[in-house]
């Protein structure tokens, strides 16, 4: 008798430690997949061209036709070249919203390729 209720105990006892490893593993592999996605917005972020200026703007004297010209450095702080950066200039003495600049009558220059930690100088009218 003894002997048959050490059984039943033993096949409940491993019953249940192979449900909490089943349980455990579920909760590993959901881990595992969100940790698969951050790296990847990781490396989407990463591995990409970031394009700014790495100075102050500054202003030309004397500008030509009257016109307020700038003189900015582009710089890529990425890890990756850009394949084509393009530079545009909005003056305007009201708030500058997304329309504003994505308009076409926005002045629009063509800088062309800038590589990993690339500089290029370059003016704005």
């Amino acid at each position: 008798m003894e002997l048959e209720l050490l059984q039943i105990f033993g096949s409940l006892g491993t019953t249940g430690a192979t449900i909490a490893l089943v349980i455990m593993l579920y909760k590993a592999f959901k881990q595992m997949r969100s940790s698969v996605k951050l790296a990847q917005i990781q490396i989407e972020y990463q591995f990409r061209p970031w394009i700014g200026t790495s100075q102050r703007f500054e202003r030309i004297e004397p500008s030509i036709n009257d016109r307020i010209q700038f003189e900015v450095i582009v710089k890529n702080f990425g890890e990756i070249p850009a394949s084509t950066v393009i530079a545009k200039f909005v003056s305007d003495n009201k708030m500058i919203n997304r329309q504003t600049v994505m308009s076409e009558s926005t002045s629009k220059f063509v800088l062309g390729p800038l590589l990993s930690n690339m500089e290029k100088n370059t003016g704005f009218l």
